[in-house]
């Protein structure tokens, strides 16, 4: 068997995974994955990377034993191959996988890694536009008025959404492209990060709610743009409780 890197041995996996469970939708439905994660690391364009979270949710959900994403069928025969880091830096096979899975030092090493938080909730990813008006319109809203949806670690509120943001007003802190996860039913105080909606304005916006001697501002995060003032009615969507970001 030709050499593989991590990354590709989890895609061929992943296709193997697709062909047991008949089709992309029915291995994320049975485990719990986001259709759109894996049509993300399936695509040749964004070529994302599947995370180690995301790998272990696979293995339980089909009934793999832990590490299975990590491994491929050897030619020799029906066992594993186990794919590890050598100290080049490349990844070599080796033909015991019990001694890197499974061992009682693994094991020991395993007990002493902090658990992944859990994901709580999943979340429509809706545009601005519906942000602004999401007050309104929640009773109305069907899944399929969503982008995609988006799994938090965060307890949030039944009708709280998720958001990508654009543009650079809020960097360092929250990129262009990344995705906030927003709570209507949490109380804005000073100091928190909201979703807002000024009365004249179709869409909402992200910023920084500071309250100073019985007036308010919205602060961007980025020097280069203006603090403005709400002189005016104004609707807080949503306190925002959480940002996920993409390194790759």
């Amino acid at each position: 068997m030709r050499s593989m890197d991590a990354k590709a041995i989890r895609l061929h996996n992943l296709r193997r995974l697709i062909g047991e469970s008949g089709t992309q939708r029915k291995l994320a439905a049975q485990t719990g994955v986001n259709p759109a994660y894996l049509s993300q690391i399936l695509s040749r364009r964004t070529q994302r990377q599947m995370g180690d979270d995301v790998a272990r949710r696979l293995e339980r959900g089909m009934g793999k034993p832990h590490g299975w994403m990590d491994v491929l069928p050897s030619e020799g025969g029906p066992g594993y191959r186990m794919p590890v880091l050598a100290s080049t830096g490349v990844f070599r096979e080796v033909d015991d996988p019990a001694s890197q899975y499974g061992s009682q030092g693994q094991r020991r090493r395993n007990a002493q890694l902090e658990a992944a938080p859990a994901m709580v909730a999943r979340l429509p990813l809706v545009s601005w536009v519906a942000a602004g008006n999401w007050a309104d319109a929640i009773d109305n809203f069907q899944p399929g008025d969503a982008e995609t949806w988006i799994e938090t670690t965060r307890h949030v509120g039944a009708s709280a959404f998720a958001l990508r943001v654009r543009g650079d007003s809020m960097e360092p802190l929250c990129p262009n492209g990344a995705v906030i996860v927003v709570d209507p039913e949490r109380e804005a105080d000073n100091g928190s990060l909201v979703v807002v909606r000024l009365e004249d304005d179709a869409e909402a916006t992200f910023k920084k709610l500071v309250m100073e001697g019985g007036r308010r501002f919205l602060a961007p995060i980025n020097p280069r743009y203006p603090v403005l003032e709400v002189d005016g009615p104004a609707v807080i969507c949503g306190v925002v409780r959480q940002i996920l970001i993409d390194l790759d």
